[in-house]
C-alpha cells in the first residue's frame, strides 16, 4: 500500500464515513475509492480534492508530507554532486 492509500484510509475512518458515503459526496465511484484506498490506483489532483471536500478538509491533508532530503557531506572539489573545476 502507498502513502497515498494509506492516508485516504485513515482519514476517512477519522471522519466516520464509510465508502459509500465518500463516494456519493465526491461524486466517484465506490469501486474507485476502493482502489485508491487499496493503493491499486493513484488518484489524479482533481480526484484528491473532490475526496477533501468529502472529508470536510483541506487537500494538502491528504498528500504525503514531504521532508527535505538528507544532506550530506560533499569531498573536497564538489559542489552539489558536481566536480568543480578551479581556474589556475
Amino acid at each position: 500500500m502507498n502513502e497515498i492509500a494509506e492516508i485516504l484510509a485513515s482519514s476517512r475512518k477519522k471522519a466516520g464515513l464509510t465508502l459509500q458515503e465518500v463516494a456519493k459526496r465526491s461524486n466517484l465511484s465506490r469501486a474507485t475509492i476502493i482502489n485508491f484506498e487499496k493503493g491499486r490506483r493513484i488518484p489524479r489532483v482533481d480526484d484528491l480534492q473532490r475526496i477533501a471536500d468529502a472529508f470536510g478538509c483541506d487537500i494538502r491533508v491528504l498528500l504525503p508530507s514531504s521532508q527535505p532530503a538528507p544532506i550530506t557531506e560533499e569531498a573536497p572539489g564538489q559542489k552539489h554532486g558536481r566536480k568543480t573545476t578551479e581556474a589556475a
